[in-house]
Parts: C-alpha cells; structure tokens; sequence
C-alpha cells in the first residue's frame, strides 16, 4: 500500500525545517526505504501488526542512530571500552536529539538491585533518616545495604542466605556402603564418596542418624582439611561445603540435565535470620522517625509511604520531602502504588519495569531530547492506561519528542501524530501506510484505521499455564529448537544428504569450531556490557564450511533458520514439521525466524510460543496472561479466534488480560478488586461481561461501558 502522505509535493522548506525528523530511505530489517517527516516536541505514536517494522523504524534506525552519534563524542579511549555501534541502513537522517529509550527490559537480575534503589527514592530516604532518624547513626551510607557501614554482617545486605535442604542431600536411615549420599557423582564407589567413606573418619556401615554430634557436623560442616585415602594425600571438606561450592557458584544453564534437577531440588533460598530479611545491620534498624524505621518505611506500599512522608513536618529538610513525595506520588499515579521500596528490580514484570523508568524521566532537569516508548500500557488496567497518557503528555509538554510504539486504542487516540507501517507482517510489512493526524488515520483505509473505526470486536492431567516470564535456555535456544521444529528439518536433511542429523545442530558435531554454533563471539569488558560480533569464521552462519555444503531443495541449514515461519510453511508443505510452523502461524508468530535467539523475544511473544507447543492437547486448562501483549487490533481479532478454537474443541481457557476486546468477548467475566495492594483482593463482580456492563458499579465496568458504547476516536 502506498504512503499517503508524498514527498514529490511536499513543501520544501517544512521538509528542510528543524521541527521534524527527517527519515530518508530506511531499509533496516524488513523496511523498504521508508521516507518520512516525524514532529519534533510532540507525542507520535507508531502502530501496525506485529512484525510490521514499527520497531526496525523506531528503535533500530531513529534511537540508534541517535546512540551512535553520542558515542563518537567520546574520545577514542572512552569508545574502546563501548559497545561498537554500526551505522543503520538508511539514506539519512537529520535534526535528531539525544534519545532516551524507555522499554521493557528487566531493570536487572542484580539482587541489590531494588525499586528504591532504582528511583533513587531509596537515596532520598537514607538522607532523611541520617538527618532526623534517632538515636543518630550516622551519614546516608550508614543506611545503605550495599555498603559495609548499613548491610547486615551475616548476609552482607542480600536479606537473604542460600542453603542445602538435607533431606534432598542425603537419607539419614542409610549407611555410607548404602548410598546415603543422594547428590549427583556421590554415589557408592565414586571418587567423592571414597573421601567419605575410606578416609577413616566416619564409620562406613553406621546409619547417618546414629552419628554423633561432633562427628555429624564434621561430616557436613568441616573446612578443608588433608587426609589419607590409601596411598595418597587428598583434601576433604564437609559434604555441605563441597556440595555448595559445587552447586552455587555455577551457571544453573551450564549443569547437565541432572545436576541441574538436584539443584533444583536440593538448593533452598531462607530469609537471613539476623535481620529478619531487611538487609541492614542492627545499627540502621535502630533509628526511628515519628516511631518508625527506615525498613518499615521500605517494606510499605508506595501509596502507604506517601502518606507518612506527607506527616513528616521539619523545615530542614523541606526540600528533600517535597523531591521524595514528588517522586512517591508520581509512582502512585502511574498505578505503582501497590510496590514497596524494597521490592527486587528483577521480580518486576516488563511493563512496570517501563513505569519505574518513567518515575526518572519525569522527574528529570533534561528538555527537548527524545524518549522512545516500547508499548508502555503493557499489563495496565484501561484505567491506569489513562494515567499513563497523561504523564506521556507531561514529557512531551515540557519540551520533548515523543515516540511511541503501541497498539492500545486510547494512546493512540491521544496522539498528535500516528505513523501506521504494514500492512502485513516481516516480509509483507515495513512499508509506510499512512503518516499523519488521528482524523485522517480513520479516513485512510488502512487496516489499523478500519478497526479504529468498528470501535470494538463483536463476536463471540491438565492445567498449562502460559506467562510471560524468560524461557530457560541459553543464546543458543530459538523457536526451531524449542518447539521441536528442528528435529524433523535435521531429519530431512539428513536423509536427502545421506548423513548423520547430528551434522545439523549447532549445539554438536556440526557446529562452527570458533564460535561453538552460536553465531557470535562474545568479549567480556568487566564492568560494562558485554559486546557481540559476528563469527569471523562461520560470519554468523553457526555451522562448518562441511555442513553449509549440505542442501535440502537448495537451501542449506543456515538459510533455512533464517527463514520466517511464514516462509518456512512454504518451504515444508508437508510432515511434522509443517504441523508446527501451522501451529506457530496460528498463534501469530508468523514472522519470527526460526533461528532468532529466545532471549531477543518480547513477554507475549514468548508467552504464544508456549502456547503453541501445546495446542495439540484437548480437555486441558489453559492459563494466559495477558495474551494480548504486543498484539495490533487486527492480531487480537486473529488471536480470540485461536482462544474460540480452542473452547470449541473442549479446553477450558482461563486469561488474566486488560484488554477491553478481551473483556467484551469473554463468556464468563471475574473482576477483581477494588483497587490494588491492599485495597484489592476481593472479588468485585461475576457473570457475563453483558451484565457487568449493565449493572456494576467498578472501575472495570465503567471503562468497559465506555469501550462498547461509544466510538473512542470521535473526540466525545
């Protein structure tokens, strides 16, 4: 479809005009040669299907370009120690500013790492407690877990120990000749278990109960020590310690399968039992203001804390009250009220690690950069979507460029400008639809403006649940390997080249030497992030030079994980294989490659992909949430037609969503409420979604009466 708006015609001084983002010919990924004008200092919200280009434009040419720039102002020192950024492909682009991007990734998987500490709300109440806290403790550090001076001696500020359950570790009715120990490479006759049982400290053939108990704690518990085993000279330590230092300080992913298994089972996570879980030694839990602590004050909900901060009456630190309530009610608007200070970054879903992002920005000195948004209404209630406009409005108005990746109706109906791309998905897509107003985006026939137009979507052994969290593996996991794809496409290779499938997986005989079949070398840079380039070898190809000569109707491994699901359905008409690209087609994840790294896949996208894996089962109970994360209009149509399929052929399907298409469509409705943290839990309203529209009084009903009745882009 072609772009609306045209530059043949266009003015050439607006073109020209520092108030726009001049894009010309972008290709990165799937764009072809996208042209357009983007206003500078107002909200622009991208829309179309996923896969349609809007984040190649958004993320992959605009911010990095904008990224790029900066790191050349560093000096060739500093840029050696940085990630190297390549230039995107595109013909030019001007007028940009420095651009700040806001997205979905984990805030970070660092255990000290928590929502006071990611605001700096932490920072403003260390302060405060060191100036009016009594008994006086001593400077803001005093109160930091991750210092020496504030963390707690016993668990070093984690609020928390690791430890071996015993029972899963050993049986204490069984001797050492029976095989008490039950720990991976302990059993009887091992290397390990000789140091235990010849070592002539513990009696072989006497249960582990009837020990006593100096020599029971010596055998769980003793630090490294030399003995004779036979001839030679070994080092013992207690089972426990060895068991730790085998277990803890290693890469769960790195374990086999079955090492992997025992830790699961054997490794317990307790609360420390010095501080009681609050990270700070007993000196900071002392000090109190108006009776309470600096950890109570973190283990309350946001809104809770706000209101004590407001009580807080001292003109010395007037100004450090009004930035910290400032900062607390913020986060109560953006409906992070239910959160606690205390709270681990890394337990945060991917749209309220977005909002805590945003609590910064807002609160920031900076005007007229850019901020690029990854879908921010992402797990929002429609009611806390609005609240989440307004503060997108707050950043445009003072001063800033806006830029907005989203699929929810009410963001883009406050948008100043709307950038569809499409009209279809990966290589159907990245072409520009429509540039423009929201007036004439209803007016323009694309896909995205017809369903804007209908206003809503009318129609009507086991329990799988479906979320969005990470999905183990390593770089080398994809959805070929995860869903089983790649066993049949080895197998047709394999035969068609009269070889072994082995030869196929990159994860083995076949894979490239240099790379070990991941395509990318890695360097590690100490403190800063890692930086990945492309396989001088295999130049990203995963395989040998032996393999990639092998061909299935001309394609070799390599071309074929590269291939979409899309291209793939064609590619495999018939076999196993096809059954489960139809089953990833179906649940719209047609543009994905088959050998795109699980780690680059977005909550929804990885929470479909469980889904398809499992499609083929009836009579199950599927549990979704939010399944329509990441999802155009027209792919949340597509989607409750997957959801209707799999009703009608017996499953129960149960979904945790927002979304009001959902709602509407549903056949039983549970709203829960009335509010969130502790103003939430009880069960507001039951039945049919008709009758909660008709008769409830909560805040759900009221966005949905709005969603059924009334066109939402008509400006009333």
């Amino acid at each position: 479809m072609p772009a609306v708006n045209s530059f043949a015609t266009a003015d050439q001084s607006a073109a020209d005009s520092h108030d726009v983002i001049q894009v010309r010919g972008a290709r990165e990924n799937n764009l072809s040669g996208v042209s357009l004008d983007i206003p500078k200092r107002r909200l622009t919200v991208f829309t179309g299907v996923s896969g349609s280009g809007k984040s190649s434009l958004v993320f992959d040419t605009i911010a990095a370009e904008s990224q790029r720039l900066i790191n050349e102002t560093y000096t060739a020192f500093v840029q050696y120690f940085m990630p190297s950024l390549s230039r995107p492909d595109v013909d030019s682009l001007r007028n940009l500013s420095a651009a700040i991007i806001v997205d979905q990734e984990r805030i970070g998987a660092n255990a000290r790492s928590t929502v006071g500490t990611a605001t700096d709300a932490h920072t403003m109440l260390r302060i405060l407690f060191s100036r009016l806290g009594t008994p006086y403790v001593g400077p803001p550090s005093a109160f930091s877990f991750n210092r020496a001076e504030g963390m707690c001696p016993v668990c070093e500020g984690l609020g928390r120990s690791t430890d071996i359950d015993l029972d899963e570790l050993l049986d204490r009715e069984l001797s050492l000749n029976q095989g008490a120990i039950k720990a991976p490479g302990f059993g009887v006759d091992t290397w390990y278990w000789q140091l235990f049982a010849k070592s002539g400290m513990f009696d072989p053939d006497l249960p582990l109960k009837d020990y006593p108990a100096e020599q029971w704690d010596q055998f769980l518990h003793q630090p490294t020590i030399k003995v004779k085993v036979g001839k030679s000279n070994l080092t013992f330590e207690g089972l426990v310690v060895k068991v730790k230092r085998q277990y803890l300080g290693k890469d769960r992913e790195s374990m086999q399968s079955h090492a992997r298994a025992f830790a699961d089972r054997a490794v317990k996570v307790v609360e420390c039992a010095a501080c009681a879980g609050s990270r700070l030694n007993e000196a900071a839990r002392s000090a109190r203001i108006d009776g309470t602590g600096i950890t109570d004050c973190s283990a309350m909900q946001i809104s809770d804390l706000a209101e004590f901060v407001r009580g807080i009456r001292d003109p010395a630190v007037g100004p450090l009250l009004d930035g910290l309530l400032e900062m607390l009610e913020s986060m109560v608007d953006i409906g992070l009220g239910y959160l606690s200070l205390d709270r681990e970054s890394s337990t945060l879903s991917g749209g309220e690690a977005q909002r805590v992002k945003l609590v910064l920005h807002l609160g920031s000195s900076l005007t007229d950069v850019t901020y690029v948004f990854d879908e921010p209404t992402v797990g929002l209630h429609p009611h806390d979507i609005q609240r989440m406009n307004e503060l997108l409005l707050q950043l445009r108005d003072k001063g800033n460029t806006v830029l907005v990746v989203e699929h929810k109706p009410e963001t883009i109906r406050i948008a100043d400008h709307v950038v569809d791309l499409g009209p279809g998905a990966g290589l159907a897509g990245g072409r520009l639809c429509y540039a423009g107003d929201l007036k004439g985006l209803k007016k323009s026939g694309t896909l995205t403006g017809r369903s804007l137009i209908h206003g809503s979507l009318a129609g009507r052994d086991g329990v799988i649940v479906a979320g969005q969290e990470p999905i183990r593996g390593s770089r080398r996991s994809n959805p070929a390997t995860y869903t089983g794809l790649l066993d049949p496409i080895r197998a047709e290779f394999a035969k068609a080249n009269k070889v072994k499938p082995g030869l196929f997986s990159a994860n083995s005989v076949g894979a490239c030497k240099t790379c070990k079949g991941i395509g990318l070398v890695y360097t590690d840079l100490g403190m800063m992030a890692e930086v990945s380039s492309a396989c001088e070898e295999c130049h990203g190809a995963r395989f040998t030079s032996e393999v990639l000569a092998y061909q299935l109707r001309g394609k070799n491994i390599s071309g074929v994980l590269r291939m979409t699901v899309g291209e793939a359905r064609e590619f495999f008409p018939t076999g196993s294989a096809r059954v489960i690209l139809d089953r990833l087609g179906a649940v719209g994840l047609g543009y994905l490659s088959l050998g795109q790294p699980l780690t680059t896949l977005s909550g929804g996208e990885r929470q479909r992909l469980k889904l398809a894996i499992h499609m083929t089962r009836n009579g199950t109970i599927y549990i979704l949430d939010e399944p329509t994360t990441g999802l155009h209009l027209a792919d949340v149509d597509r989607l409750l037609k997957l959801l209707d399929r799999l009703v009608d052929d017996g499953n129960t399907v149960i979904v945790i969503e927002h979304h009001q298409a959902v709602m509407a469509h549903a056949d039983w409705l549970i709203d829960l409420g009335p509010g969130a943290g502790h103003d939430g839990g009880q069960v507001v309203f039951t039945g049919i979604p008709a009758d909660l529209v008709e008769s409830s009084a909560s805040v759900t009903a009221e966005h949905l009466r709005q969603y059924v009745s009334v066109d939402q882009f008509s400006g009333e």
